[in-house]
C-alpha cells in the first residue's frame, strides 16, 4: 500500500496543476476579451478621401477573434479635414466614452467647416 501513495499523490498534484492551468487560461481569455470591447477610438472608414470618420468600440487591436465595432459612423469625411487632423485621426485617438468621441468628431467638423 506504500508503493499506492506516492502514485496517487503525483496524481494528485498533476490534476491540481491542471485545473489551476485552465483556471488561467480562461481568466486571460475573459479579461483579454473585456479589454478588446472596452473603449473607443476613432478612424476613417477607408482610405479614399470620401472615407468617413468612424467611431469604434474596442481595442484598435483586437484581441484574438474580437475585433473592434462600429458605434457611430460622422458625414465628416477624410477630405473634409486638415492634413494635420488627418494624420492624428491615423493615429486612432483613444477616448474613455462615446460621448467624448463624439465631441471630438463634433470639434472635428467645425475645424473643417471653417476651412471650407
Amino acid at each position: 500500500m506504500s508503493a499506492a501513495r506516492p502514485n496517487r499523490s503525483r496524481s494528485a498534484v498533476l490534476v491540481g496543476a491542471v485545473v489551476l492551468a485552465v483556471l488561467a487560461l480562461f481568466t486571460i481569455f475573459i479579461v483579454g476579451a473585456r479589454n478588446a470591447r472596452n473603449g473607443y477610438f476613432i478612424d476613417f472608414d477607408g482610405t479614399t478621401s470620401s472615407a468617413e470618420v468612424t467611431v469604434y468600440q474596442g481595442s484598435a487591436n483586437g484581441f484574438l477573434w474580437f475585433g473592434p465595432t462600429v458605434a457611430f459612423v460622422s458625414d465628416v469625411s477624410r477630405g473634409d479635414v486638415l492634413s494635420a487632423l488627418e494624420r492624428e485621426i491615423d493615429r486612432k485617438p483613444q477616448f474613455d466614452s462615446l460621448k467624448d468621441a463624439k465631441s471630438y468628431i463634433v470639434e472635428l467638423a467645425e475645424v473643417a467647416g471653417g476651412n471650407g
